[in-house]
């Protein structure tokens, strides 16, 4: 039973499997195994509107009206600086080869950042 305390916004599969991932309006995403049990908790400061696994199933990203992105490894411990925009960030997802991450954002911007939240490039919308 995939619990939250608020409404679930995403679910996933990892590629292997696995694991399942959940993001709530509770302000929390959540880490499963495959049969339902609880592993870990990943906290945002507001609403977690996106988690993704990455495709070599090693990291997550989590979206936030807090107006930041995390990048967790597969236990839940972040593992990278916090990815901050200058509004809701409401999606992010990995490149192919789970190197990159890219972020969009209320602010009218796309942000693209490596695996160690490193900034590379932004992407300006008008």
């Amino acid at each position: 039973n995939l619990r939250h305390n608020d409404e679930v916004l995403r679910a996933s599969v990892s590629p292997n499997g696995k694991y399942i991932i959940t993001a709530s309006e509770d302000y929390t995403a959540k880490i499963w195994d495959i049969r339902g049990r609880e592993l870990a908790i990943l906290n945002h400061k507001n609403i977690v509107y996106n988690a993704n696994i990455s495709p070599n199933g090693k990291y997550i990203v989590t979206a936030s009206l807090d107006k930041t992105a995390k990048i967790w490894d597969i236990t839940g411990k972040q593992i990278a600086t916090t990815l901050v925009h200058k509004d809701e960030v409401h999606n992010a997802n990995f490149s192919p080869d789970s190197k990159y991450i890219i972020t969009a954002s209320f602010d009218t911007t796309a942000k693209i950042w490596d695996i160690t939240g490193k900034h590379l490039a932004i992407i300006h919308h008008v």
